[in-house]
């Protein structure tokens, strides 16, 4: 599918692990500096997009193409390119593109970010990372170019606090918890990653 795109908003290149590691560490930089308490939201909340963005490019890089940025609407061609790249859902998709559309009005007419929406744009961050260093380890057959040491320290208050979700559903924490677990491992993390 994203064949079709080379030379109207696609172009083709060689995969460079070097180059695809390096965009994976600038997300997690963004990311990691997306959740410094001190800055503004909109500062975050961009930071945040950028650490999307960085994980987008690392994964269509992956498989061998790069967006024209000289070409309108580059950002959502490559949010639209999850689909393709990492099998994104359609929901995942749509929030993503809620996120995209909210920092442009963001840009152009100086918008509030809630809290909300901040910390959708740091989940969404958070979870894509993820989902491509592990297209990054499954193709080139490597380590970790992420330091999950780097992701935020969540208390024990915190989990009790929040919702667990999975799949869309509401579920206990214990729940929550084991299929957070299994994710991990899915991933490659063991509790000596930790």
């Amino acid at each position: 599918m994203l064949k079709n795109l080379i030379g109207v908003t696609l172009d083709t290149i060689e995969r460079d692990k070097l180059s695809i590691q390096r965009l994976l560490e600038a997300s997690q930089a963004s990311l990691k500096d997306a959740q410094v308490m001190e800055l503004s939201n909109e500062g975050r909340f961009d930071l945040a997009y950028k650490s999307i963005t960085q994980s987008s490019s690392a994964a269509m890089q992956a498989h061998g193409y790069r967006v024209l940025t000289s070409k309108p609407g580059h950002h959502q061609t490559i949010i639209q390119s999850l689909v393709h790249t990492i099998g994104i859902d359609s929901s995942t998709l749509i929030t993503l593109d809620q996120l995209r559309k909210h920092r442009n009005v963001i840009d152009y007419s100086g918008d509030i970010v809630s809290d909300t929406m901040l910390s959708e744009a740091i989940k969404q961050a958070m979870a894509l990372l993820m989902e491509c260093s592990y297209l990054y380890r499954s193709i080139f057959n490597a380590e970790p170019c992420i330091d999950p040491d780097d992701a935020p320290e969540i208390a024990a208050a915190d989990l009790r606090r929040g919702i667990w979700s999975v799949n869309g559903k509401i579920v206990s924490e214990a729940e929550g918890r084991a299929a957070f677990s299994k994710k991990l491992k899915e991933l490659g993390y063991s509790k000596n990653d930790s």
